[in-house]
């Protein structure tokens, strides 16, 4: 299977996992549903983790996936839950952006 199938699939799953255990801690009571989806998605996570740094550089992925999962997190943070960005928000993901291009395996 392409390292890139896996790769995005968990990135989703991450993003995913992301957004329950958000669900889960608000309106001051803990929602155990959300809570245990949150888990199990980290969980999943851990076992794709685990598959591609098998055969990929840690340095190159390191970076790679931190800077996915912020960008995904940005765009779920407005879409989802109606946070503004700002610059530093956006200065944010040009540098992560830029760290991918200087990490990338040539």
């Amino acid at each position: 299977m392409s390292w890139w199938i896996i790769f995005t699939t968990a990135v989703i799953v991450g993003l995913f996992g992301d957004v329950a255990m958000k669900q889960a801690g608000m309106g001051g009571v803990v929602r155990w549903g959300w809570l245990v989806s949150g888990f199990s998605a980290y969980t999943a996570t851990g076992f794709a983790w685990f598959w591609l740094l098998r055969t990929r550089k840690l340095s190159a992925f390191g970076t790679l996936y931190p800077v996915a999962n912020a960008i995904g997190l940005v765009a779920l943070g407005a879409l989802v839950f109606g946070e503004t960005l700002d610059k530093r928000t956006w200065l944010g993901i040009a540098v992560g952006c830029v760290a991918l291009w200087l990490l990338s395996e040539r």
